[in-house]
């Protein structure tokens, strides 16, 4: 169709000919300009290939670059090759290789921001490894509304157990004896999951150091300053009078 337009045929030939530099003839048999296609001057053929680019799902109209300008004060930047949107023409090889040296700078930047981030995990991170017949809790997560592992308090528990382990599995996972009531959980648990029993304990109280009544809107709560201890561990806490007073009478003798 295109060589059906005889003013398009008269370039051809010049072009092959070498008397129009600006026009060029592919090895297809396609006649561009400056590198891009010429197409006969036919009010059909403008119509088609409109309705094709309009429908197409990468258009996008040259007036939506106009929103960004007004946002950010600057023009739109191309996704692929991170230029200035206007005149300037980048053909062949060039934007192929102005393309491939901007992304291999995003992946060093990516690169150097991963293990930036896997530093700072790794410091916190412990590393645990359990034989089968040793004791742990398992970590679990309480969705709303759901009572699957009791309660602790007001509050669902946070770890259960301890269970005992049965076998290692890999280098990360174990598989738990599970009660009965867990019968529907996955015995295979990742090892970060497992926190050892010997980490827990029982805070016991020892001693009343000082009080305090705390004043409210509408009441006055009457607070006892606690001496706990934690195996070698002491700490000090404020707690309810009423409550301790309840569990540890003989403080109060």
């Amino acid at each position: 169709m295109m060589f059906d337009d005889v003013h398009l045929r008269k370039i051809k030939e010049d072009a092959a000919m070498g008397k129009r530099i600006d026009f060029s003839v592919y090895d297809d048999g396609v006649l561009r300009y400056e590198g891009r296609l010429c197409v006969p001057s036919s009010v059909d053929l403008k119509n088609e290939i409109l309705s094709e680019t309009h429908k197409s799902l990468y258009l996008v109209h040259h007036g939506s670059t106009k929103n960004v300008l007004r946002l950010t004060g600057r023009k739109c930047q191309s996704p692929i090759h991170w230029d200035e949107v206007g005149e300037r023409k980048v053909l062949g090889l060039e934007i192929v290789q102005q393309t491939c040296e901007v992304i291999e700078k995003i992946r060093e930047k990516m690169k150097v921001a991963q293990n930036r981030q896997k530093s700072y995990a790794d410091n916190q991170r412990k590393h645990f490894e359990f034989a089968a017949g040793d004791n742990v809790f398992l970590k679990v997560a309480p969705m709303k509304g759901v009572m699957r592992f009791g309660k602790k308090g007001k509050l669902s528990p946070i770890f259960v157990g301890p269970f005992e382990i049965l076998e290692r599995i890999g280098d990360l996972a174990y598989r738990l004896a599970l009660p009965p009531s867990l019968a529907r959980v996955h015995n295979m648990f990742h090892v970060y999951m497992l926190p050892k029993s010997d980490l827990t304990y029982d805070e016991v109280p020892i001693q009343i150091l000082d009080r305090k009544v705390q004043e409210l809107r509408t009441k006055k709560i009457s607070l006892v300053k606690v001496l706990l201890r934690n195996y070698a561990v002491e700490e000090e806490t404020w707690e309810c009078e009423d409550e301790i007073r309840a569990k540890y009478p003989h403080l109060f003798d």
